[in-house]
């Protein structure tokens, strides 16, 4: 009886062996190290052991002796197999722990696609390839309206779908990959300008059907610039700034998509280079607010002033309006830039105003800004915060950036309007529905565009469009304001027709806040009376 349990203890401890070796080996091959090695070799020689063991005890009488060694053996295998699988488990826990955070560092958490880290290095290799390919910047259109009208929670939503959406529509081996915010980019492998465009083609037509999320009908478009390997670039920077300024470009002009060309880029480093300053400018109030007088043109006393915002250097000079306006309007701080100027602009007529003036102040509103839900309460803040008068204060919103969302913009328009502060529709007559915005809007002032104003004296039928322009909005009870005021000429033919208001250089250039405040004590030292001579303020 001794030497069948005996052998029964000898047979499950070879087979704990024999079933640790498998999982030892797979041991050796990941981990790779020499003590593994050595233990794989110690369990094949305990196996040999194992089987020399139990033939001695098969040809052999057993005792008390071998019986306890039999069972040493068998509670040693099963110590070992043990061992082995805890230690496989383990390791395979680190290696799915491992592989898990490398996904993640490479994919973006929402969407679970690549991450600029992971682009970046696909763009790496696919430049080592040294085939043709293309790089793709896409950016959705007004999807900040999304989050600040329904919440960012639909606003994730979307960007999933959307993201499954633009992969749905790739083919192997293409890469998507969510860049962050709204902005996605992609390498279309192997493809030429004609096959780029094919594919771009389907990456519009993946976003045409609208998005039903949480019970929201949404649409949304994009903006898509492309840069071509190596036509445009032979390493991953150049490729990933031409395919921005591009989509920039696609953006600005209202295009799905456009592709690069060094030919209209001829101010991009200087532009990314503004770009990159603005956060920096609001940081340290590096802008400044001039002041461009508004003068009733009947007796030349001062109804207010347009505050316009400029961007001294410290060398002295100025970057130009025109180039960081728009930029500022496409970037992520036109918010943060906008309650700068309404801020300081409140502060500036809030002093003037100490005097007795009753001065007015203008400040223009961007498509972007009328779409801010925080704007209005902003606003409330402002004027508790320096007591002025609501109507003294006025917003100027371009007919085109209304149009861009009629609804949002009448809400917000209606809300400024309820807190008594004026609107005045500016650029009037460039777009192509301001006869329904006239009717429409509660806007109290219209701004003539100087288009319109600036050759009234020598062309006819500017003269007859400024002339139906007062008529009309005169009879629909609304203040007339012509800007590009440039001449004594120009400024007779507007009294003439009944213009309300006039602005421009032969009233006063924009003037720095020290220069403005000099200029309105001369201008309250002559009587409240201002006219203008060449470019420079002269009294009477």
């Amino acid at each position: 009886m001794l030497d069948i349990i005996s052998i029964l203890f000898v047979l499950f401890g070879l087979g704990f062996l024999l079933a640790s070796i498998k999982p030892t080996y797979s041991i050796c091959k990941d981990i790779e190290h020499k003590g593994w090695c050595a233990l794989f070799v110690l369990i094949l020689a305990f196996i040999l052991g194992y089987v020399f063991f139990l033939i001695v005890l098969i040809l052999n009488p057993v005792s008390i002796v071998e019986l306890g060694l039999s069972a040493i053996l068998a509670g040693g295998g099963a110590f070992v197999v043990i061992i082995i699988q805890l230690s496989l488990h383990s390791i395979t826990t680190i290696k799915n722990d491992a592989a898990m955070r490398y996904f993640e560092s490479r994919h973006d958490a929402l969407t679970k696609l690549p991450n600029r880290l992971c682009f970046t290095e696909q763009l790496a290799k696919a430049i080592t390839v040294s085939k043709p390919f293309a790089v793709v910047m896409v950016d959705l259109n007004r999807f900040k309206e999304v989050n600040d009208t329904l919440g960012h929670a639909v606003g994730d939503k979307l960007l999933v779908q959307i993201g499954q959406r633009l992969q749905n529509s790739l083919e192997e081996p293409n890469i998507l990959s969510r860049f962050g915010g709204d902005e996605f980019a992609l390498i279309l492998h192997d493809v030429d300008e004609e096959t780029c465009l094919h594919e771009t083609k389907k990456l519009m037509d993946s976003l045409e059907d609208s998005f039903v999320i949480e019970e929201n009908l949404l649409v949304i478009d994009m903006s898509i610039g492309i840069a071509l390997f190596p036509n445009d670039g032979i390493n991953g920077d150049v490729l990933l700034k031409n395919a921005d300024i591009a989509m920039y470009l696609a953006k600005q002009n209202k295009q799905h998509f456009v592709l690069y060309d060094s030919t209209k880029d001829t101010l991009s480093p200087k532009r990314l280079n503004i770009i990159s300053k603005i956060q920096n400018a609001l940081n340290h109030d590096e802008f400044e607010l001039y002041f461009q007088p508004i003068v009733d043109p009947k007796n030349l006393t001062l109804r207010g002033f347009e505050s316009l915002i400029r961007w001294p250097q410290p060398d002295g000079s100025m970057i130009s309006p025109g180039e960081f306006i728009p930029l500022i309007e496409q970037s992520r701080f036109i918010g943060k830039v906008t309650r700068w100027v309404i801020r300081h602009s409140i502060q500036r007529i809030h002093a003037w105003n100490q005097g007795k003036l009753r001065l007015n102040i203008s400040v223009n509103l961007s498509a972007t800004d009328i779409l801010d839900k925080e704007l209005v309460p902003y606003i409330k803040k402002c004027l508790e915060t320096h007591p002025v008068s609501p109507d003294l204060l006025c917003f100027e919103i371009t007919e085109s950036a209304i149009m861009l969302d009629v609804d949002r913009a009448k809400h917000v328009i209606d809300d400024l309007f309820s807190m008594g502060i004026t609107i005045a529709l500016d650029d009037f007559g460039t777009g192509y529905s301001s006869l329904s915005l006239l009717r429409e809007l509660p806007a109290q002032i219209i701004k003539i565009d100087q288009s319109f104003v600036m050759q009234i004296t020598t062309n006819t039928g500017d003269y007859a469009i400024v002339k139906s322009m007062v008529e009309l909005c005169h009879r629909l009870g609304k203040k007339v304001v012509a800007e590009g005021v440039e001449s004594l000429e120009v400024l007779e033919k507007l009294n003439a027709v009944g213009c309300d208001f006039v602005q421009g250089y032969y009233c006063s250039k924009p003037l720095s806040y020290d220069d403005a405040s000099s200029w309105l004590s001369l201008y309250k030292e002559r009587g409240n009376k201002v006219t203008e001579l060449g470019y420079k303020p002269h009294f009477i």
